[in-house]
C-alpha cells in the first residue's frame, strides 16, 4: 500500500513511506525521497531533486522518453519513475537528468573547451554556478583564460587556428569552407568572442548528436557547496 504525496508551488520536502508512492512536487525546488517501494516522484516545475540511502554505483539509470527509471540493485529502494526530476543524490555523488539545462550545458561546455570529459569535481562547482545564474558564456569566459584551455589551443593561436582546433576537438571533422570562413570573420571583426564561438559550437545541433550516447541516461558529478 502506498500514498498519493502532494507538494506546493514553494520549496518542498517530500518524504515517502514504505509502501508504493506517488510524490508530486508541483512549482518550486523540490527535494523528493520516495524510500522503500516502487515509487513514482514528479518534481514539477523548478530544480528538483531526488534523494537516495544508498551509494551511486548500487543503482541503476535508464532514460525512458522524457522520464528516468532509477533501480536499487541491492537495497530495498525499489523501482521509481522518475519525470521532471533534474537531479539525483546520492552517499557519494550525484547524477544530473537535466541534459537540456544546466547539467548538459556545462557538460558539453567542458568537452568542447578541453576535448575531454570533465571531471566530476569540475562539473559539479560550474553546474552549481549556473543555477545561481550563470550564464553559459560567462563560465566559457572562464574556461578560455585558463591554462588548460592555453594549453589545448595555444597561448598565441590565430583566429583561424583556434577555429580550426574547435572543427577537429568538438565535432571531429574537418571544416566546411563556409562555416570555417563565417567564424573566423566574427572572430576578426570583432562580432563575436572566443567564447562565443566556444558556446556556439558546444551547443550546436551536431556536437549534441554526439554526445547524446553518453549524456542521455544521466551525468554523474559531484555536488558543490
Amino acid at each position: 500500500m502506498g500514498y498519493i504525496l502532494h507538494g506546493t508551488d514553494w520549496d518542498d520536502n517530500i518524504d515517502g513511506t514504505a509502501g508504493d508512492d506517488d510524490l508530486y512536487g508541483y512549482a518550486g525546488y523540490d527535494s523528493l525521497f520516495g524510500g522503500r517501494g516502487d515509487d513514482y516522484l514528479n518534481g514539477g516545475a523548478g530544480l528538483d531533486e531526488a534523494f537516495y540511502n544508498g551509494y551511486r554505483g548500487e543503482y541503476s539509470v535508464l532514460a525512458d522518453g522524457g522520464q528516468f527509471w532509477v533501480n536499487d540493485e541491492v537495497g530495498d529502494e525499489g523501482l521509481d519513475l522518475l519525470m521532471n526530476v533534474e537531479r539525483l543524490n546520492f552517499k557519494d555523488g550525484a547524477v544530473a537528468l537535466d541534459i537540456d539545462g544546466n547539467g548538459g550545458e556545462a557538460y558539453r561546455l567542458y568537452q568542447a573547451a578541453f576535448n575531454r570529459e570533465p571531471d566530476e569535481v569540475g562539473l559539479g562547482f560550474w553546474m552549481a554556478h549556473m543555477d545561481q545564474g550563470y550564464s553559459l558564456r560567462a563560465i566559457a569566459q572562464n574556461f578560455v583564460t585558463s591554462n588548460e584551455f592555453r594549453d589545448t589551443y595555444g597561448a598565441n593561436a590565430s583566429n583561424a587556428e583556434i577555429v580550426l582546433r574547435f572543427y577537429f576537438n568538438v565535432l571531429h571533422r574537418a571544416p566546411d569552407q563556409e562555416g570555417l570562413n563565417f567564424w573566423v570573420t566574427a572572430l576578426n571583426t570583432g562580432q563575436a568572442t572566443v567564447a562565443d564561438v566556444l558556446t556556439g559550437f558546444s551547443e550546436s545541433a551536431e556536437n549534441y548528436a554526439q554526445l547524446i550516447g553518453k549524456m542521455q541516461d544521466g551525468i554523474d558529478y559531484q555536488p558543490w557547496g
